[in-house]
């Protein structure tokens, strides 16, 4: 991990700071655990899907500590810096973007992939 960047739980424990006009969107609702899986997906995948409906609320708030903590980065650097498998923050970036909490931007080589990616900022 870079000096720069804090750890995750740091960022959590910090309760990140929401403007105030945005702090009642992230503990709102959430997607239907349906609209999580597509409706032509195996059963297997609409079952993991309902299976994580109670951890939404926790993933969106690492998902948006994440990305605060470590503006500018791609979603597989995200991944590796915090060690998760692959995809794990990719499934709930694209969530909190709707939420209108954090923001796509250029696109830059990732440098865990090598390949063209999209970097995610927080909107303040």
């Amino acid at each position: 991990m870079q000096p720069t960047q804090r750890s995750l739980l740091d960022a959590i424990h910090e309760q990140p700071r929401l403007p105030l006009d945005r702090a009642s969107e992230l503990p709102g609702t959430y997607p239907d655990p349906k609209a999580l899986a597509r409706r032509h997906d195996p059963v297997t995948s609409r079952l993991g899907a309902e299976s994580i409906e109670a951890d939404l609320p926790r993933l969106h708030r690492e998902t948006l500590a994440a990305v605060r903590a470590n503006p500018g980065l791609t979603q597989l650097e995200l991944d590796t810096n915090y060690r998760h498998s692959t995809r794990v923050f990719g499934r709930r970036l694209n969530e909190v973007a709707k939420r209108g909490l954090i923001r796509r931007g250029e696109k830059r080589k990732c440098r865990v992939s090598g390949r063209l990616a999209e970097t995610w900022w927080p909107v303040e």
